[in-house]
């Protein structure tokens, strides 16, 4: 499109979007004469100053027309005013995302979940993706990236099903798989000023590749199972501060807001799909009612139960909750322990923990955990599901197998 711009204001006019200091600094003139030239241009073509950075106002509904295909400028802003934006980016996905929901369906499987009282569930426990941090050992060796992180999960869900096919050959049918997404899907960088630009992927493609590999399990289980139910519980990576959000607001809420839409629009008919609201935790139902489940992410905890401190809080979230079982992550770290004689699960991760892993003495691995549930018994029995490293020739995954009422102890 033509405007009647002067050779001065179209050259200002092709810098846009940027700020106006961007451009005074581009073009070598004063930010007083860049400002001039903005008035004359807004006057021509409206002109939307969005924290300081001015859009053409056709570009701007362009964008927000499409929030899942947002665009990241080159990183020529500040730390803070690029925490800023991208707090504020993510604020207008997360309403324009509950808007849909809102005005949609919520994701139920046709006739509820499948029961038969001689078969079984299957539950599927991950947490701590970390999907786009960028991790280099000691040694300065690069150890996970984002494609790192998509061959892992894919192989833990591969894992995943060679495992049920293992308990199918033993005689044992399922009826319903249980999802359990328990946080830090995302590592979330780049929400604060203070967080180091160690990233593989800006925070729409982390959400973009979490939602695209959730997705595919998805699919996976609702072809394997009579019914799927699908929950999930935020992390503490990524949490969004900006104006009219809650304290809980978190980069996981928009994967999982994301994850539900897509469900929805799907053709998914036996596949329920619950969130948690502005809480630490979620319940969940199994086998007709028979037990409750209690996902959190497990950065309000200790690493071990088995102290004082540790003991108290879980005892009285099992009076609060009623739970049957629980489930944690956070710490990297695989554990079975107990509370009130309830089974409390951890599951590690497939990203190292820190950058120097080998001097902290903690790794990752197993990265998930996969566990029957039958009517009699919560926790029928149990593999820890490490994913399989192909360059090292790992067979993975390993199996400990825990007999009804005979359950493994702690790690």
């Amino acid at each position: 499109m033509s405007y009647n711009f002067t050779p001065a204001q179209r050259t200002v006019y092709e810098q846009l979007p940027a700020t106006v200091a961007e451009v005074a600094k581009a073009l070598e003139i004063t930010e007083s004469t860049v400002r001039d030239h903005l008035s004359a241009i807004d006057e021509e073509v409206p002109l939307v100053n969005r924290d300081g950075v001015r859009y053409p106002a056709t570009e701007l509904r362009t964008l927000e027309s499409h929030p899942s295909n947002y665009n990241e400028r080159s990183n020529r802003n500040t730390k803070s005013s690029q925490t800023k934006a991208a707090n504020q980016h993510l604020a207008d996905l997360n309403d324009r995302l509950a808007h849909l929901l809102d005005t949609s369906a919520p994701a139920v499987a046709d006739g509820g979940l499948a029961y038969d009282p001689s078969n079984e569930d299957v539950v599927i426990h991950r947490s701590d993706d970390h999907i786009g941090a960028e991790v280099y050992d000691e040694f300065g060796n690069l150890v996970f990236n984002k494609d790192i992180a998509a061959e892992r999960i894919r192989s833990v869900t591969d894992s995943v099903m060679d495992l049920i096919d293992r308990e199918e050959k033993a005689d044992r049918q399922f009826d319903t798989a249980h999802l359990l997404l328990g946080g830090d899907t995302v590592t979330g960088e780049n929400i604060f000023s203070h967080q180091p630009h160690e990233i593989d992927l800006t925070i729409d493609e982390q959400i973009d590749l979490a939602c695209e590999l959730y997705m595919e399990q998805i699919h996976h289980l609702a072809t394997r199972f009579d019914t799927v139910q699908v929950v999930c519980q935020a992390g503490n990576h990524g949490e969004l501060r900006a104006n009219g959000m809650s304290q809980e607001a978190n980069a996981d809420r928009i994967v999982y807001m994301m994850l539900d839409r897509m469900v929805r629009m799907s053709d998914l008919e036996n596949v329920t799909f619950i969130r948690s609201g502005a809480t630490a935790f979620i319940n969940f139902e199994m086998r007709n009612g028979l037990h409750r489940g209690h996902l959190r992410h497990g950065q309000n905890c200790l690493s071990h139960i088995g102290t004082s401190s540790g003991q108290n809080k879980w005892r009285g979230w099992q009076i609060k909750h009623q739970f049957d079982v629980a489930y944690r992550g956070h710490y990297h770290e695989f554990k079975l322990e107990h509370v009130m004689n309830r089974p409390v699960l951890m599951s590690g991760s497939i990203c190292p923990p820190s950058d120097y892993e080998e001097s902290l003495s903690v790794w990752s691995e197993p990265a998930a955990t996969v566990h029957g549930v039958t009517d009699e018994y919560p926790l029928a029995w149990l593999y820890p599901v490490q994913f399989r490293d192909m360059e090292n020739g790992s067979e993975g995954p390993t199996a400990s197998d825990a007999s009804p009422g005979v359950l493994p102890t702690s790690a």
